[in-house]
């Protein structure tokens, strides 16, 4: 898969399948992923499903801001470094 936040560069990963087949789990650093999306703009991601299809879509950051404090309250996140 890969992912664009806004004008970013596209960072592309191997995300790690869920055990029913239907949804995808970002293997690394959730926690930093997160906090480093800024609080507006755009996510694009783009799923390859097989070599030659994919799937794509755009997720607006809006409003990630106050998701983002609840998460990190109820997750417990350590503080930034």
């Amino acid at each position: 898969m890969a992912y664009r936040i806004n004008d970013e560069p596209t960072v592309e990963a191997r995300w790690k399948p869920a055990n029913n087949g239907r949804s995808l789990a970002f293997p690394g650093d959730v926690v930093r992923l997160l906090r480093s999306m800024p609080a507006s703009g755009q996510m694009l991601i783009k799923v390859y499903a097989g070599r030659t299809s994919s799937n794509e879509g755009a997720f607006k950051l809006a409003g990630l801001d106050s998701v983002r404090r609840k998460i990190a309250t109820m997750c417990n996140w350590p503080q930034p470094e």
